[in-house]
């Protein structure tokens, strides 16, 4: 192991400074507590100084717990507790030193004793020249493998209860020695038979029934002419493969033998249908389809009462001819779907006298007489009900006398569903000077809805 400080008796030196002399008896204390601790118990208590039990020098334990060699303690000793053999450390292996028995020694064999004792030692011929071998005195145990060589075993010593199970190989029986009755009941089967073995000789007449048969062994070679008749012949055991090409005929069939699962999928062709056999009840739910209904076959009789749905009428199929007179009512005609070009012109000509129904009432400017227009703002009261919101109305200032006067136009600043207002201008100073200004003749244009 690494030390703190490398051991030195020379150091500190006489000069060196009394004050730190406490720090290097604490050193000295480390420094020695750090050499014996390695061998020795070293846990301030009643056994520091005794050597430990497992050292460097004396380690003990079982076989299988046994350290490492190490070439950099070489000379320890090690005592396995479960061999009681008693090991050196050469720093390159665990050399035996001690044992109880002489061949657990490296480099000893138990034949390296000088004298054995005859009556326990009999493993070895050699060892007991003169030994008198007593009947019955070898057992088993005294026996080396493969000892019991053919000579020396007598005639007829080998009995069947020597022999183990499955010991009597093929190799081990000679040939033709197995007479009939050595074998035993049904236990020859067909893997102990040659191919080609048994010939019609071999086989007892009428010994082979339907159990002896190999499946798929009975070719059509084998059968007889005629010799397979209809109970020969198990249910649903004749398929297409077993049957000829063009064997069945007509004539082979019973009445009605012709059953559903008997015929192939899509081998129904349109030749096989009888005419009208094909009735309501031998369609199929939503077999009908586009493809199976003839162009212009689909009548009005043909369709049930509300069938035709929005997503049946194409695009623009549906034209003014369809329509019934007031069938588009206003939840027909989506929002904002009523153009300028959908609404029919409408136009009114409306001839209003001052003082007279419908009436006119002054909303600014100067009357002197209630009989003609002057300068101001008029408003008419007149139902225009819901045309207000698109109605275009202009409004001229005529002479009572047809063709007398100027002509005045009119702004229209307000419209209402129940009033619209004009104003009159005087752009030119000789509107006050007309007393033939006695109408104000009112345009109305608008779309009827």
């Amino acid at each position: 192991m690494a030390f703190i400080r490398a051991w030195s008796e020379s150091f500190p030196p006489g000069n060196y400074p009394r004050a730190s002399a406490d720090d290097w008896i604490r050193y000295t204390r480390v420094d020695l507590r750090e050499r014996l601790e390695i061998e020795h118990s070293w846990n301030a208590d009643a056994n520091d100084g005794r050597h430990l039990l497992s050292t460097k020098f004396h380690l003990r334990g079982t076989a299988a717990a046994k350290p490492s060699v190490d070439a950099s303690f070489p000379g320890r000793l090690y005592f396995e507790t479960d061999t009681k053999i008693s090991r050196y450390d050469t720093g390159s292996l665990w050399e035996a030193v001690g044992a109880l028995d002489h061949g657990s020694l490296d480099g000893l064999s138990d034949d390296d004793h000088a004298q054995y004792l005859n009556t326990a030692r009999h493993d070895v011929q050699a060892r007991h020249p003169e030994a008198v071998i007593g009947d019955l005195s070898i057992s088993t145990p005294k026996l080396q493998n493969q000892a019991v060589t053919s000579a020396k075993i007598a005639l007829s010593a080998v009995t069947t209860n020597l022999i183990n199970n499955s010991a009597v190989t093929n190799d081990k029986i000679l040939t033709r020695t197995i007479a009939p009755s050595k074998i035993q009941y049904k236990s020859i089967t067909s893997d102990e038979i040659q191919d080609s073995a048994i010939g019609t000789d071999q086989i007892a007449g009428g010994c082979i029934n339907e159990y002896k048969l190999q499946s798929l062994c009975v070719t059509n070679a084998k059968l007889a002419a005629d010799s397979v008749t209809s109970d020969k012949i198990a249910a649903d055991a004749v398929g297409s493969s077993e049957i000829a090409a063009g064997a069945v005929g007509q004539s082979e069939l019973a009445s009605n033998s012709v059953t559903t699962v008997k015929i192939l999928n899509a081998n129904v062709t349109e030749d096989k249908i009888g005419t009208g056999a094909v009735t309501e009840t031998k369609i199929g739910t939503g077999a009908v389809t586009e493809t199976k209904i003839g162009n212009l076959q689909v009548t009005e009789g043909k369709l049930a009462s509300s069938s035709v749905s929005n997503a049946k009428i194409q695009d623009n199929s549906i034209g003014a001819s369809k329509l019934q007179s007031n069938s588009v009512t206003t939840a027909k005609i989506a929002d904002g779907d009523v153009t300028n070009a959908k609404l029919e012109v409408m136009k009114a000509y409306i001839k209003f006298t001052i003082g007279a129904t419908p009436s006119i009432t002054s909303q600014s400017g100067e009357f002197s007489s209630a009989s003609r227009v002057q300068v101001g703002e008029y408003q008419v009261n007149y139902p225009l009900n819901n045309i207000h919101y698109h109605a275009a109305i202009t409004a001229t200032v005529y002479g009572n006398t047809p063709g007398s006067g100027v002509k005045r136009d009119c702004d229209i600043t307000t419209v209402t569903s129940t009033y619209f207002r004009v104003a009159v201008r005087d752009e030119y100073g000789d509107l006050a000077s007309e007393t033939n200004y006695t109408h104000i003749m009112c345009t109305i244009i608008w779309k009827n809805p």
